[in-house]
């Protein structure tokens, strides 16, 4: 069974953000005609509107430190309420 799910880490100009979510690769996907919202395609690059969707409301962190130690706490969360946390903790990079 997959659960599709990871807690990530991605790095802002001047923070860090974390979030858990399923899904992620949803990053890299473009809508390519915003009249129709079935025509995607993906990219090398990350979506900035997607990255909102996913990190928006998520605290910023002023360290990477900061942002791995939030990133365990969610995943215990998530192991506690999934029982699995398929991708683990995920380092996105800089957006």
């Amino acid at each position: 069974m997959s659960i599709d799910n990871g807690v990530y880490i991605i790095k802002y100009k001047n923070s860090y953000k974390v979030c858990e979510a399923q899904s992620i690769e949803n990053l890299w996907w473009w809508n390519t005609d915003n009249k129709d919202t079935t025509k995607w395609e993906k990219r090398d690059e990350m979506n900035p509107e997607q990255v909102e969707k996913y990190f928006g409301k998520t605290e910023p962190y002023n360290s990477k430190e900061e942002a791995l130690n939030r990133a365990m706490e969610l995943y215990k969360e998530t192991l506690e309420m999934f029982g699995m946390c398929e991708y683990g903790i995920q380092d996105l990079g800089e957006v």
